[in-house]
């Protein structure tokens, strides 16, 4: 089993919405990455990732967000385990499922955000060029914190 387990967010359709999945696609390139992560593309988190997420060491949130600051694209932080508010199956956060993973199933999983601003949402459209800017540093980001040498023949 891996040990670690990168869970990208988003709708692909809605703009830049799409970055967590775009991340994904492109680090499942890299056989080196596939060789030490699994990967798994969802437009929103469930109730039955918490399971997922207790059999892994390590579990890396990959989201666009429109929270950031305005001169800030990216954030990496370590996810604090939060208790959720309330249980929904339409809305809820990673820190509520590494929660619910510690929880429910004894998970001594560490958690991290990778969080990439967001701007544009329209259907159809692709990322805009400052978000796929930023999600290409992010790429970079999660080899160093996924412990794989980059590859820079990638074409960045």
């Amino acid at each position: 089993m891996k040990k670690t387990l990168l869970l990208a967010l988003g709708n692909t359709l809605r703009g830049d919405d799409g970055v967590g999945p775009w991340i994904a696609e492109q680090l499942r390139e890299d056989p080196r990455v596939l060789e030490a992560v699994d990967i798994e593309i969802t437009h929103q988190l469930l109730i039955e990732h918490a399971d997922q997420i207790a059999q892994y060491q390590q579990v890396v949130f990959v989201d666009a967000h429109t929270e950031l600051e305005t001169s800030q694209w990216l954030r990496i932080a370590p996810l604090e385990a939060n208790p959720p508010a309330s249980v929904s199956s339409h809305h809820l956060s990673p820190a509520a499922l590494l929660q619910m993973a510690r929880q429910l199933y004894g998970a001594q999983t560490e958690g991290w955000i990778v969080s990439v601003r967001a701007e544009r949402f329209q259907i159809g459209a692709g990322l805009s060029p400052k978000t796929q800017a930023a999600a290409k540093k992010a790429i970079s980001a999660l080899y160093r914190l996924l412990g794989v040498e980059e590859n820079r023949s990638r074409g960045d």
